[in-house]
């Protein structure tokens, strides 16, 4: 049997991972785990294609990456055999390491990233002052009809927990510890001046786009650019 995991959603292509090397070392089987590059490629293929003489059942996890993946071409396992292939990020559907997975009939598991997802990136881009990758991904959004209002609504929540750690303020402490731990690292980007300036504008984002007195796009990229400057 042979798997590929991918997908836009990384976190959840990991956690599936991390899952069938669970389930395959409960079912007995002897697992391998290689992270594919130039050096190593030769010994996973050899590995990948060879059959213990003692029917022992084998699972190996490759993880690849851009520069790895065109290394191996897909082939059929010997029965006794599980290869399970994760990539970070999802395969372009033209990739040829995709057209020999379906040739030999494997298991294809895709992860794509959930809109709220996407829409936490982009607050999580802005915060890091990185204007080129917010921007691409709020265009992403808009033109997949992702509501304005409800982009603003996470950039509101990410900055008032960014400047609830700013203050010290007890509020923060009740979010969940991943939250904390981002608004904390967040919070170095800004001064406290900053951020009460940009909790401002937010505000008046908010009443603009709900009062329908500007066009979304605008807005919010005027929003974004005003933020990743400070």
């Amino acid at each position: 049997m042979t798997i590929l995991i991918h997908g836009s959603d990384v976190v959840e292509s990991r956690k599936e991972l991390l899952k069938l090397k669970s389930s395959y070392t409960n079912q007995g089987f002897r697992v391998e785990s290689f992270v594919a590059t130039k050096e190593n490629v030769d010994q996973i293929k050899i590995s990948l294609l060879t059959s213990s003489m003692f029917a022992q059942k084998n699972a190996y996890f490759v993880e690849l990456d851009k520069s790895t993946i065109s290394t191996i071409n897909p082939k059929s396992a010997p029965e006794q055999n599980v290869a399970v292939f994760w990539i970070e990020g999802k395969i372009p559907a033209n990739s040829s390491f995709l057209k020999s997975l379906k040739n030999i009939n494997g298991t294809i598991l895709t992860f794509e990233e959930k809109r709220d997802a996407k829409i936490f990136k982009l607050a999580d881009f802005v915060c890091q002052k990185n204007s080129s990758l917010a921007l691409s991904l709020l265009e992403e959004l808009l033109q997949n009809q992702t509501a304005g209002y409800e982009i603003l609504g996470v950039l509101i929540f990410q900055f008032r927990n960014v400047l609830g750690v700013k203050l010290k303020a007890d509020f923060v402490k009740k979010e969940h510890p991943f939250v904390l731990k981002k608004s904390v690292v967040f919070a170095g980007n800004f001064k406290e001046e900053e951020l009460l300036e940009i909790y401002k504008k937010l505000a008046e984002a908010d009443v603009k786009i709900k009062t329908g007195q500007g066009n979304e796009n605008l807005v919010l990229t005027e929003l974004i650019h005003y933020i990743v400057r400070k």
